[in-house]
């Protein structure tokens, strides 16, 4: 399963960078970024990276994920996690998702000039989208 997690196609072809922790923090800082994790923190400040306009694709994949999430809603966000378990605060609004995926598109995200879609995939992920704003 590691191998497969480290060298499938996705990893290669899909996205531009992809990074690999067992334990720890992950910052992303690239548009199209994949991160494989064991159990940590995933912070994502879209107002830090550099976006560029059309949709920019990442991925979270691991066993217990905390991804937080930070914009000024200059761009349209798209969240989609596949975990058996999500607990998600997003704007102050919580919900839990067992065996159901959680999903989240941001207000104004079809007509957004700069879009970014986050695809989480976890045995267990605590969500938190915040606005810098």
């Amino acid at each position: 399963l590691g191998g497969w997690l480290v060298f499938s196609p996705t990893a290669r072809d899909k996205f531009s960078f992809s990074r690999f922790r067992i334990l720890g923090d992950v910052d992303v800082r690239s548009p199209d970024e994949r991160v494989l994790m064991g159990i940590g923190d995933v912070k994502i400040d879209l107002d830090a990276i550099p976006l560029t306009p059309g949709v920019r694709e990442m991925k979270v994949t691991g066993l217990i994920t905390d991804v937080k999430v930070r914009s000024s809603g200059k761009a349209g966000i798209w969240i989609l996690s596949n975990s058996l378990l999500t607990d998600a605060n997003v704007l102050g609004e919580n919900e839990t998702d067992i065996l159901y995926p959680f999903e989240y598109i941001s207000e104004g995200y079809e007509g957004a000039e700069k879009k970014v879609k986050l695809q989480v995939e976890s045995l267990i992920c605590e969500m938190k989208v915040k606005s810098n704003s």
